[in-house]
């Protein structure tokens, strides 16, 4: 019996044993697997690369590169909505400023293109709230084998401010700047140049007040600090300020330019005195307008009497300045009898001024009456 009692307690020990073994292995799967779980990253993964081909960044790394551009030049963009955007977005210094680029257009196969055209080649940093839109952003540039490097910043603006970083919301574009001719004639059109920049990097559209009650309206969009020529065309002489304005496209208004002054001239030309003389007729063609008559032609013809030579004579003036005038004089007159002068003065082809004068020839000699 005492035996058979061993027996029992030396199985029921071996028993107890295995099971305490068994026990301690599931124990400890239990601590490794909890291991395994606490050191996921709290983000669910997005700050593991699952795609060599780009690199995720801390909110510090990211603003150390903004703010050297000796390691070359580095393109923020923010794939949040247009609201977030306009309220706030992170503050980096040019050229390395952030730009906009909403997610939704980047799973959009035909913006897609546009932004992988417009930043071919480029270093961009891809930034949302907090991290999951920029990794979806992220992988999609990766499938469509962009062409410039590619990182990711998990986090986004929300550990971008926690850091201490600074941010800041829209900001309207600057008055634009405007070159072109200060001096113009009427009736002629003329080109302006018009150009403004965005403190963030977003296009622009413009409005024109061209000082004559003649408005653009607004057009475009055109990229921040592009030169863009507009042509206009003044009807009567004068002095007129051109002033213009510029937009971005979330419709905030900058500030009106300063006046581009341009002063609308126009020649005037009229005919002074007519006087005769031996064999000739002369007449003084005046210009008492405030621009300079360019190709003035002239004509004088004498109407009635017997004539038999000079009785139609004609020229042109390459040019008579503002409040300058000049003498035209007849081919040789000769014939008898009273006529009536006609002097005829045109300007690229209209008549600006005519005058006719009684006068009475005497073979070689005219006597104005």
């Amino acid at each position: 019996m005492r035996y058979n009692l061993n027996e029992k307690w030396l199985a029921l020990g071996t028993t107890v044993l295995l099971v305490g073994l068994i026990l301690g292995s599931i124990g400890n799967a239990v601590i490794i697997e909890n291991k395994q779980v606490s050191n996921m990253p709290a983000d669910n993964g997005m700050s593991l690369n699952l795609n060599e081909s780009y690199t995720n960044l801390t909110v510090f790394e990211v603003w150390d590169m903004l703010n050297d551009t000796s390691n070359g030049i580095q393109i923020p963009i923010d794939v949040r909505t247009d609201g977030e955007w306009k309220n706030e977005h992170i503050d980096t210094p040019l050229p390395e400023h952030p730009q906009h680029y909403r997610l939704d257009l980047l799973q959009n196969e035909t913006w897609l293109q546009e932004f992988m055209t417009l930043y071919e080649g480029e270093e961009v940093i891809l930034y949302c709230k907090s991290g999951y839109r920029s990794f979806v952003a992220t992988n999609i540039l990766v499938d469509n084998n962009f062409t410039g490097t590619i990182y990711n910043m998990p986090g986004g603006i929300l550990g971008w401010k926690a850091a201490g970083l600074p941010t800041h919301g829209n900001q309207p574009p600057d008055a634009p700047m405007i070159t072109g001719p200060t001096e113009g004639k009427a009736g002629v059109e003329y080109e302006y140049t018009f150009n403004a920049t965005d403190p963030d990097g977003e296009d622009v559209y413009y409005y024109i007040d061209w000082g004559d009650d003649n408005y653009s309206g607004w057009f475009g969009p055109y990229f921040s600090g592009e030169n863009v020529s507009v042509n206009h065309t003044w009807d009567e002489m004068g002095t007129y300020d051109i002033n213009a304005k510029a937009k971005d496209i979330y419709d905030d208004e900058g500030n009106w330019s300063e006046p581009f002054t341009i002063v609308i001239v126009e020649p005037i030309i009229e005919i002074g005195k007519i006087t005769g003389r031996f064999f000739k007729i002369k007449a003084k063609i005046k210009n008492i307008g405030n621009g300079t008559a360019d190709n003035v032609s002239w004509n004088i013809t004498l109407i009635g009497g017997s004539i038999s030579k000079g009785r139609y004579s004609s020229g042109e003036i390459e040019i008579i300045p503002a409040n300058g005038e000049t003498t035209v004089r007849s081919e040789s007159i000769f014939g008898f009898g009273k006529i009536v002068v006609k002097v005829t003065v045109e300007i690229s082809g209209d008549a600006s001024d005519t005058k006719w004068q009684d006068a009475f020839a005497i073979l070689f000699f005219v006597l104005m009456l």
